[in-house]
């Protein structure tokens, strides 16, 4: 049995030739029927379904939407399931004692040897956060825009960082930053980088990762970082103010290492210029808490601070998903 990203419960039925999707209510629905004895089951990235059908030695993929097709066909007994992190599909072939790999449907031999392997156990999808980023009033001294994040895992991480301005009136927004600038700072508060005009310093790498700024006037900085805390600051170039964007980009998007947390400081204004937040997650599932602060920055010599944050969560296509005022109350 395995569950999709909605909390439904797929079983294959072997008596009955049927998979069966269990609502989280409990409801029952029939997916699919007509297999021959069917096995494990397993969901990739995508919420594609794949079934291993023991008798009929064939792998069947179903899209969410329940079409059928032979993924692979010819094994002898496939009964094992599962998918790693990266995609790649693992298949327990119980009578020809092997381990079969497909990748991009291409199969090899990951193991052999054994005596009737029945169940495969690989690294899980986990979903990561591909892209953070917040739209704000940028203004002078205190209230420019400072945005930190992140990096954990075992690895080093290359993230872009950038700060946009002029790229906003393409979205009807006014008043916007005419030109921006970015500094990376590391833990201690140590400048990393800094950056007026993106095409100075670093246009042949940043070119090539498709994420450039679209006005030459904006900023990025592409670097890879150790585990840890940093902080980007964006400012407008002879302290002019606006509206500003700053946002980063997992640019390894590896298992190992991840881009965790985006927490901005800034002046919350009202209209176009209140706080906006995005995020992009990737594969599999991400479980995030979002959070708006105000009287706590009073701890820090923070002054003029917002006395009652209110917080709305949208989708892509800015459907309200939750919204909430005092966090305790719900």
């Amino acid at each position: 049995m395995t569950f999709d990203a909605l909390g439904n419960l797929f079983e294959a039925d072997d008596g009955s030739n049927n998979i069966y999707k269990f609502k989280p209510d409990g409801t029952r629905t029939t997916f699919a029927s007509g297999l021959n004895d069917p096995g494990l089951v397993a969901f990739d990235s995508a919420g594609n379904l794949f079934v291993s059908d023991q008798f009929s030695g064939s792998i069947f993929k179903f899209t969410p939407g329940g079409t059928k097709s032979t993924f692979a066909s010819g094994l002898a007994r496939p009964i094992g399931l599962a998918f790693d992190s990266s995609g790649n599909r693992f298949e327990a072939d119980r009578d020809s004692g092997t381990i079969f790999k497909f990748t991009g449907g291409v199969k090899s031999t990951f193991a052999s040897g054994l005596n009737m392997p029945e169940d495969v156990a690989v690294q899980p999808i986990f979903g990561q956060l591909l892209n953070i980023s917040t739209r704000m009033e940028v203004l002078t001294g205190s209230s420019v825009l400072i945005a930190g994040f992140i990096i954990t895992g075992s690895s080093n991480n290359t993230v872009l960082v950038r700060a946009l301005g002029p790229t906003l009136s393409q979205f009807g927004l006014t008043g916007v930053l005419a030109d921006p600038t970015l500094e990376l700072h590391d833990s201690t508060g140590a400048l990393i980088t800094s950056n007026d005009n993106w095409r100075d310093t670093q246009q042949a790498a940043i070119s090539p990762t498709g994420l450039a700024p679209p006005n030459n006037l904006e900023s990025a900085i592409l670097h890879t970082l150790a585990p840890g805390k940093y902080t980007a600051v964006v400012r407008g170039k002879n302290n002019t103010t606006g509206l500003g964007l700053v946002d980063a980009y997992d640019i390894d998007k590896s298992p190992l290492t991840k881009l965790t947390n985006i927490s901005t400081r800034g002046f919350v204004d009202t209209g176009q210029n209140v706080m906006i937040g995005g995020l992009i997650s990737g594969n599999g599932i991400t479980q995030v808490i979002v959070r708006a602060l105000g009287p706590t920055l009073l701890r820090f010599g923070v002054t003029n601070v917002l006395a009652d944050p209110m917080l709305e969560l949208h989708d892509g296509n800015g459907t309200l998903i939750a919204s909430n005022d005092n966090w305790a109350d719900t």
